[in-house]
């Protein structure tokens, strides 16, 4: 598969430095998809070769005792352990971006001109409100937490939009105000906000300063179409010809856009918006010399498992030491009674007797084990504990432990004075 990468030269996009990136990143995507399915938990999600399906995604990370089928002695099948999953995970990213983005956010312009600034608030708003808004927003920090980063494509129609910007300057030069706001307003038709989930974009980098980004690539699979029958693909695979992948590839650079369906060039374009590359990159938290930044998914992902384990666990015993069982000896019959309320038991032998044995008992270890990983959980995460507490309707307690606080604080430092 040949790709025409003539546009793109000046900043060293080759044949061979587009199928190394393009390898790479299909390898990352399988690490992405790993964090969205912790996030997610999907409850369709196979357990690969330990079983069949149906256990949820974060089932993965269970030991193979609560996975694997039980057998007796005489090879008899056994109930299957009970499985329970918590997703903190997913509390905890939704929790974040609620709280960061409950309520709209505004932009305000610092410009001088009071029409100017009005003019550039309107165009921010109205740009914001067509990708989505609050809605867009959330979304956006929602990958961001879980992948660590997310990017944002600015598209737009170039020469449209060249066309309309005369349109309000010459409205602007004949001191129409309303005419030119109506130019303005259907101009930001041709503009449009994509986030871009980092399983299908990503960016090549400048050779010189990694901060600095030459070009972004965007995969989007395609819908698959039929490929001749069986005696065709079979004389293509003899002939070594291989089809290409059912996705779009474009290339974005400040200087062109190039798209490939299926390995074929179908839209090229030279030139830029003002030769500037649309493309916004934001990190969760910033790594060191890195353009992917760190999620709250990954840290939380082996306290996650830990917790779904003792969970799993604490069923299981729960399951058999719940109930009571009952050792009856000497009573004749009993294989035809029950055990209920009201019933009375009885025989003439002497030698007869009933020991009750099993029922739940009281497991400190087991309780302050889980309490201790859920408090692994809250300092692992960077989701703040006054988050938390106004999602589980604390808020009232946590105010007054502030107020309690800044009495204190208040008293030591008059005390301090005085002394």
């Amino acid at each position: 598969m040949g790709y025409a990468l003539a546009p793109f030269g000046a900043i060293g996009l080759t044949q061979a430095t587009l199928e190394r990136t393009l390898h790479e990143h299909r390898a990352a995507t399988a690490r992405y998809e790993r964090l969205w399915n912790y996030y997610r938990n999907p409850s369709d999600m196979p357990r690969q070769a330990r079983a069949g399906a149906g256990l949820p995604a974060q089932a993965s990370g269970l030991p193979d005792r609560l996975l694997m089928p039980r057998r007796t002695i005489d090879d008899s099948a056994v109930p299957k352990r009970e499985i329970v999953i918590e997703n903190d995970i997913a509390w905890r990213v939704q929790t974040m971006v609620d709280f960061v983005f409950g309520k709209p956010v505004a932009i305000r312009s610092l410009a001088g001109d009071a029409q100017l600034r009005g003019r550039i608030e309107l165009v921010l708003q109205r740009v914001w409100e067509s990708a989505g808004g609050l809605g867009f927003l959330q979304d956006f920090a929602t990958l961001g937490h879980i992948f660590g980063h997310a990017d944002l494509l600015l598209r737009s129609d170039d020469a449209a939009l060249i066309a309309a910007g005369a349109g309000v300057q010459e409205a602007l030069e004949a001191g129409d105000e309303q005419a030119a706001r109506r130019e303005l307003l259907a101009s930001l038709k041709l503009l449009r906000i994509e986030l871009v989930d980092p399983r299908r974009g990503w960016a090549k980098l400048s050779d010189h300063d990694y901060r600095e980004i030459d070009a972004y690539v965007v995969r989007t699979q395609l819908r698959k179409q039929a490929s001749g029958n069986a005696i065709v693909r079979l004389v293509q695979g003899l002939a070594g010809q291989t089809q290409a992948s059912d996705e779009r590839l474009e290339i974005i650079s400040r200087d062109a856009w190039q798209v490939y369906d299926r390995g074929t060039l179908t839209r090229e374009q030279r030139g830029g918006l003002l030769g500037r590359l649309p493309i916004v990159h934001v990190q969760n938290q910033s790594q060191p010399f890195l353009y992917e930044g760190l999620g709250e998914v990954e840290p939380l992902i082996a306290l996650q498992d830990e917790l779904n384990t003792r969970l799993s666990d604490r069923a299981n015993r729960v399951t058999l030491q719940s109930f009571k069982m009952y050792l009856a000896k000497g009573i004749e019959g009993l294989d035809k009674l029950h055990v209920g309320p009201g019933l009375v038991w009885y025989t003439d032998n002497p030698d007869a007797s009933v020991q009750a044995f099993g029922g739940d008992s009281a497991t400190p270890g087991e309780d302050a084990h889980i309490s201790e990983v859920r408090e692994a959980l809250d300092k692992a995460s960077s989701v703040p504990p006054i988050a938390g507490g106004v999602v589980q309707g604390r808020w009232a307690t946590s105010r007054a432990r502030t107020r309690c606080a800044s009495r204190w604080w208040g008293c030591s430092r008059r005390r301090s004075a005085s002394v």
